[in-house]
């Protein structure tokens, strides 16, 4: 958590070392367009989240951020410099550096992208002492694939997220119970490094009852996926989403620009469309008008991503022997 920080950026035109060397960086390729036309927003993103950035002509961000950081060092501030741009000298110091008495083997086969590694065992056991409780994740893997942010992808996409979300109020309910074996557990469905498309069991319970605990989620699981869910499961599900909905629209004109800043960002990262809470919500009533019109969606869609033949199951907890 650092306690200051700030950017900086290169401005167009000669800095001082063009002037005394014509050569200077004659050979390096301008910033491509894709890049250079997210320049702007960035800095409006970090204007708005209250971030300095600094400039100056003649003079490179380079020599920006070392006056800065060697000012902070002499003030007694401990200054960390982020940064991508560096030549491959300066990295291969550092690396040797940092890592030069590191044992050097053979790096694994690395997997390509989109195709999840199903060479490993099926089933991981990881010891952690510092956990108090065994958590148990049955994980089902399939390779990824870009999906646009339209329209069209979200009607296809709710039937699952609602059906998650109804299994996970199922579970929250039965961890309340006095008997119930887990503290908690829940499913989901994500994305992880544009690589695979996680579809998530996951369990907390006592060490002693990680069994007895993961079947009974199992099995609510597997009810779900052959019976469905209640009418009165999805009308509560709809009544609350859409109470969420009309309370973000309600605030929406008085979200100031760090808020803004935030759901971009947000935006940005889950590689989305930045839309407004009153789109969002024309976006899930028209998706919903599908479903109620075929309710058994979110049961077929639960059914199709819990791929038992693709599980694993990793156990991870103080007091792991095998699974």
């Amino acid at each position: 958590q650092p306690e200051a920080i700030a950017g900086a950026f290169d401005l167009h035109g000669p800095t001082f070392r063009h002037l005394k060397y014509d050569g200077y960086k004659a050979n390096r390729h301008g910033m491509p367009d894709e890049l250079a036309s997210q320049m702007p927003i960035l800095k409006d993103v970090l204007a708005a989240m209250n971030i300095p950035t600094y400039e100056m002509d003649g003079w490179e961000a380079d020599d920006l951020i070392g006056t800065i950081s060697v000012r902070d060092a002499a003030a007694g501030w401990d200054t960390v410099v982020v940064t991508g741009d560096f030549s491959p000298e300066t990295a291969l110091k550092w690396v040797d550096k940092y890592f030069g008495s590191m044992e050097n083997n053979e790096p694994a086969a690395r997997i390509a992208p989109g195709q999840p590694d199903y060479s490993t065992p099926a089933d991981i056991v990881v010891q952690n002492p510092e956990n108090a409780l065994m958590n148990v994740a049955m994980m089902i893997s399939t390779p990824w694939e870009e999906k646009p942010d339209t329209m069209a992808q979200r009607i296809e996409d709710l039937p699952l997220e609602l059906a998650c979300a109804m299994l996970n109020r199922r579970l929250g309910r039965m961890a309340r119970e006095e008997n119930c074996p887990f503290q908690n557990a829940g499913v989901s469905q994500e994305e992880m490094y544009t690589t695979v498309e996680m579809f998530d069991l996951g369990v907390a319970a006592a060490t002693d009852k990680w069994q007895q605990a993961f079947e009974a989620a199992l099995l609510e699981l597997r009810r779900a996926c052959i019976y469905g869910f209640a009418p009165g499961e999805l009308a509560e599900l709809i009544a609350s989403t859409r109470a969420a909905f009309d309370r973000q629209q309600s605030s929406w004109d008085t979200v100031d620009a760090a808020g803004m800043a935030t759901r971009l960002i947000g935006a940005l990262s889950d590689r989305e469309k930045m839309t407004t809470p009153a789109e969002d919500k024309r976006a899930f009533e028209t998706a919903l008008a599908r479903i109620t019109a075929t309710p058994d969606l979110c049961r077929q869609a639960l059914e199709k991503a819990f791929d038992s033949a693709r599980a694993r199951l990793i156990l991870t907890g103080a007091e792991v022997s095998e699974i």
